[in-house]
């Protein structure tokens, strides 16, 4: 069993949406919020194969819209999907968000 933590948005920066990450060996993962000003955020999934250049726009679907406002709040995301990311409402967030979870892969 291994355990992963990704950071998914700095406290600071200008990219409104996340890196892509693959969870599809994931047995559970999170989402916290580490602090910073509240702002919306959208969680969405992809079941896509392939690799992050060939995943488009129309492959994403959302999961959940949240309203960040408390430090250490904790975002439990039901697994079963091949790719996440994140997507925040304003660039002048200071939001920050730490994908976190476990697998028996090792990644």
């Amino acid at each position: 069993m291994s355990t992963f933590r990704r950071d998914v948005f700095a406290a600071l920066g200008s990219d409104l949406t996340s890196e892509r990450y693959m969870v599809m060996d994931a047995e559970e993962y999170t989402v916290q919020h580490l602090g910073g000003s509240a702002t919306t955020v959208i969680f969405q999934a992809s079941n896509q194969h392939g690799n992050l250049t060939d995943l488009a726009e129309a492959d994403w679907s959302t999961m959940t819209t949240i309203t960040a406002v408390a430090t250490n709040t904790i975002y439990n995301i039901e697994p079963g999907h091949r790719w996440f990311r994140a997507i925040r409402e304003s660039a002048v967030s200071t939001t920050g968000l730490v994908l976190a979870g476990r697998n028996d892969d090792g990644w």
